[in-house]
């Protein structure tokens, strides 16, 4: 009787936080992808790798940890919007590689950062030449 209590107060917590966070479009889904909309701090572009500061979406440094761990990452799409797991179109890609967090601001790279006290992240992998399965690693290293 208490777990079935807890249970139902448990699940149907989850369901309004759930339905709150897509009708306020701060979470949605579309094709299997995984967005978030909220504002871009000035700098940022599309296509832009960026991490979520809690207020708004800037670009990501592995030089920097507080702009390489946090555990949201993703790609901006434009619009206020930013995939955070799927499918990204672009071009320069190498087939089947890993790619890394940049110490360059907003990029990824094929190499993982070399230098002590940068921050080691996979943020994907390449399906082909012009698509990136991003999948954002949560875990990450300082070497």
């Amino acid at each position: 009787m208490l777990f079935n209590n807890f249970y139902r107060r448990t699940t149907k917590s989850l369901f309004i936080i759930i339905i709150f966070l897509f009708f306020t479009g701060i979470i949605y889904s579309q094709k299997q992808d995984i967005r978030a909309g909220q504002t871009y701090e000035s700098s940022v572009t599309v296509g832009e790798l960026v991490y979520y500061t809690g207020t708004q979406w800037d670009e990501t440094d592995a030089s920097s940890e507080t702009a390489a761990s946090t555990a949201m990452v993703g790609i901006a799409l434009g619009n206020s919007q930013v995939l955070i797991r799927g499918s990204w179109k672009t071009t320069g890609l190498t087939s089947g590689s890993k790619y890394y967090m940049s110490t360059t601001a907003g990029q990824i790279t094929i190499t993982a950062p070399p230098t002590v006290s940068q921050v080691v992240r996979v943020i994907g992998y390449a399906l082909s030449s012009t698509e990136l399965n991003l999948d954002v690693d949560n875990t990450w290293i300082v070497r």
